[in-house]
């Protein structure tokens, strides 16, 4: 399933656990703008997925009723790390193991640099119809 071997899997689990990148995510404009950006966009999502989380959620998950966050080393956290509303699972955006057509919003933010189209194919996948797949990107 997973693309990437072990020790690239947990070198980026610690990478985004970390402290440093927790404030990054608080306190740096790009990501500050992010977050306002996004949280607008779900507001009121039923059911999310949140692909290639990395264990940080970059919006209010206040905002959605339940969050399934995906990605390739979640299984690795304590679900004490997440808010009540939030599954974390281990899964790979490029083979989402998630049924067709399950989620109103599919959520890939600040994710593409890291991967390939396929990944917008599975998401697509995914979408119940009339869905909507919300991207979030940085630029690298």
């Amino acid at each position: 399933m997973a693309w990437q071997d072990a020790n690239s899997t947990e070198q980026n689990a610690e990478f985004f656990v970390r402290e440093k990148h927790a404030r990054d995510v608080a306190e740096l404009d790009t990501y500050r703008n992010i977050r306002e950006a996004v949280t607008r966009e779900l507001a009121g999502t039923e059911v999310l997925l949140d692909v290639g989380n990395g264990g940080v959620l970059d919006y209010d998950p206040g905002q959605v009723g339940l969050i399934v966050a995906v990605d390739l080393f979640l299984d690795q956290l304590p679900t004490s790390h997440f808010p009540p509303n939030v599954t974390p699972r281990r899964g790979d955006a490029l083979d989402l193991d998630e049924e067709d057509r399950s989620y109103d919003v599919v959520l890939e933010a600040l994710l593409y640099h890291h991967l390939i189209a396929r990944a917008v194919a599975e998401a697509e996948r995914v979408l119940r119809p009339g869905g909507r797949l919300v991207v979030a990107e940085s630029g690298g």
